[in-house]
């Protein structure tokens, strides 16, 4: 019997770690996702999003990303989310998840989180993001599944939702 493809799904402020399945994904996210964002190329990739939010997503390889997700504040723009994926064991991206860090973590930037993964670390706390936080764990979820499998989604969506 064939395995469900799955992905790792681990935030690094909270050890908090789940396996994640495409048909998880709401047909509809997908589909406003895929409008949002298009094909990223490689490199960086700005993006305005929702609730007062931005994104700057980096395709870093054909297998890997990284976005931070900013709340716009009268301050500017405030770190909030930063997640990031990858199809194979990048060692490079997670320690750099880890030190890049400006708010503790609790996982080990020597164990890596079975591939493929997704890792989410929270940034500032502002309040403006309170709201924010409601959504971001669908939000990284959607956005792992479609960098890393576009494919397994797109198909779960059609099978399970309309545009």
């Amino acid at each position: 019997m064939e395995h469900e493809k799955s992905i790792t799904h681990i935030t690094l402020t909270t050890g908090h770690q789940r396996d994640s399945f495409a048909e998880e994904i709401d047909p509809k996210l997908y589909f406003k996702f895929k409008k949002m964002f298009k094909e990223p190329v490689l490199g960086e990739n700005d993006i305005d999003f929702i609730d007062d939010t931005c994104l700057k997503l980096t395709k870093i390889d054909d297998d890997s990303y990284i976005c931070t997700l900013f709340v716009k504040t009268n301050e500017g723009l405030c770190p909030v989310l930063t997640t990031a994926g990858s199809k194979t064991l990048n060692l490079d991206l997670w320690v750099a998840l880890h030190d890049s860090a400006i708010t503790p973590v609790v996982t080990d930037r020597n164990r890596p989180p079975r591939p493929p993964f997704i890792a989410d670390r929270i940034e500032i706390p502002h309040p403006q993001a309170i709201e924010i936080f409601k959504w971001t764990g669908d939000f990284s979820r959607c956005l792992g599944w479609m960098m890393l499998y576009p494919e397994e989604i797109a198909k779960d969506a059609i099978i399970n939702g309309s545009k």
